[in-house]
């Protein structure tokens, strides 16, 4: 009877113990293995990321009934729920994921590959997003929630340095930025022109540091995963995930999707899908370069988009009146 009694009480300890800690997550993907480094949220703040075994804790101190918890992971959809009694009495919270990209393996890539930093090595050929004079065209959406701005931008890069990026701009709106603020919606244009630039850098500059998945080929693509479980930026802690379409062809990236979170500020996170190509302008002898094909950059107010993307050299962008016909 004392040994139900004892082991009852300790059970009890247990799951009181299991709460007062907080909420533990364990996250594996539809096929039970565990992903690491998933990002564990309360509403739109991100507050724990998992370890390399995909178990992570949302310390009690950010939760309480009724909030709504949620698990992210590039290349997955993700999965959210409220934090009920039920929830909070067992302690644990073991989410399944569904990833959207997952591609058998090839026996000949497993063999000849096993090191996978290496193998990510040899299918990139580390090619930067245009830096040279030049001038991009495209149709723009800028959302900061309540307002939604969409136009037209020919933006010009007239500095040879890749983060100096386009500082003369015309813009056409076809919406008010009064509710917004022009110089806000400046703000977040710019931060979406250079959202290209920082993806292909960072993934381009992936080392021995990085964490490295290779999940397979997709149209003509090697696609792989590359983690950054935690990194020092300007005195804040990043965690960084890319998904990374590289060509088996020509070695170019043609695809990045990255999900990154600061580790010091809960409430700041962004979320990017952009598609590249080879640069057409090449002349003059000019080093080889990447250009856009698409721009969608999302954080936790709004994000900006670009559609129909085209670069051309200076004073050869098409007038205002032809980008608004297109």
């Amino acid at each position: 009877m004392w040994r139900k009694v004892l082991f009852g009480l300790a059970l009890w300890f247990s799951a009181a113990q299991a709460a007062a800690e907080g909420l533990k997550v364990i996250v594996r993907n539809d096929s039970g293995e565990a992903l690491p480094y998933a990002y564990l949220y309360v509403g739109r703040k991100a507050v724990a990321v998992t370890d390399s075994l995909g178990v992570g804790t949302i310390p009690s101190a950010k939760l309480a009934a009724g909030d709504t918890v949620g698990v992210s992971y590039v290349g997955a959809k993700p999965q959210r729920a409220v934090y009920d009694a039920a929830m909070q009495q067992r302690g644990v919270w073991n989410v399944a994921l569904v990833e959207t990209i997952r591609h058998s393996l090839t026996s000949e890539e497993v063999t000849v590959y096993p090191d996978l930093a290496d193998f990510f090595n040899r299918s990139l050929k580390r090619v930067p997003v245009i830096y040279y004079r030049h001038t991009l065209c495209g149709r723009f959406s800028v959302t900061d929630r309540p307002y939604t701005v969409t136009g037209t931008v020919s933006a010009t890069q007239t500095h040879r340095r890749q983060y100096y990026y386009y500082p003369e701009k015309e813009i056409a709106t076809q919406d008010d930025t009064t509710g917004m603020g022009s110089e806000q919606f400046d703000k977040l244009l710019h931060m979406g022109l250079v959202q290209p630039v920082s993806a292909v850098s960072t993934v381009n500059a992936a080392g021995r540091r990085a964490r490295y998945s290779y999940l397979g080929r997709e149209d003509s693509c090697r696609v792989f995963r590359v983690a950054y479980p935690k990194i020092s930026y300007f005195r804040h802690a990043y965690s960084m995930q890319f998904i990374v379409w590289i060509g088996a062809d020509d070695r170019l990236i043609r695809r990045v999707q990255s999900h990154i979170v600061n580790l010091d500020d809960e409430t700041w996170w962004t979320r990017s899908d952009i598609g590249y190509t080879r640069s057409p302008l090449r002349r003059f002898g000019r080093p080889e370069t990447l250009t856009v094909t698409r721009i969608d950059v999302q954080w936790p107010n709004g994000g900006v988009t670009l559609t129909d993307p085209r670069v051309f050299e200076i004073g050869d962008a098409p007038g205002e009146a032809e980008s608004q016909n297109r």
